[in-house]
């Protein structure tokens, strides 16, 4: 019986010749690894982030919100922003200015603690459990996690109808 040769066994030789051909070129030492593989280039000057979110609560119902974060580490890929932020919510029933310090990562999960203003008013719909007409000031606390948000706040009345506090609350969907 002959044996015939395989397709496997004709390309061996071949193989070799490249392997022995492109052995200088392999042993050759790096000396300079190329920017595309750096993972975190720096910049001074940071980055400005965008996020919208929408969410439904207490006391402006069903809100649209903008935040905008100074990622001060300044990554230029985005893949974590941590800095100052500012977030400018529009409610049926308000609206709501906070100034805080935000960190926002992979899944658009993060954290955020902010001083805030808010406004109460009946433009569409009455705010829930609060008085239209007044004006709020005070903190809030905002957990994201995989791009559903929850939001905590305590409010002081400065202007309005009565001298109370008021805690705040909404869940939602983006940042």
């Amino acid at each position: 019986m002959k044996r015939e040769k395989s397709n496997r066994n004709r390309f061996r030789p071949w193989l070799l010749v490249l392997l022995v051909w492109t052995a200088p070129a392999l042993a050759q030492e790096v000396e300079e690894v190329p920017s595309v593989l750096e993972p975190y280039p720096q910049v001074d000057e940071g980055f400005l982030s965008f996020y919208g979110g929408v969410h439904f609560g207490s006391p402006l119902r069903l809100s649209g919100a903008l935040t905008i974060i100074w990622d001060i580490e300044g990554k230029d890929d985005h893949s974590f922003d941590v800095g100052p932020s500012l977030r400018l919510e529009a409610g049926l029933s308000g609206a709501k200015v906070a100034l805080g310090y935000t960190g926002a990562g992979y899944y658009l999960s993060g954290l955020s603690i902010r001083a805030a203003a808010l406004w109460t008013r009946d433009w569409m719909a009455s705010p829930l459990e609060a008085p239209v007409d007044t004006t709020y000031l005070g903190a809030e606390y905002s957990m994201t996690l995989f791009m559903m948000t929850g939001t905590a706040g305590v409010y002081r009345s400065v202007s309005g109808p009565d001298d109370s506090w008021l805690i705040g609350w909404s869940v939602g969907f983006g940042f």
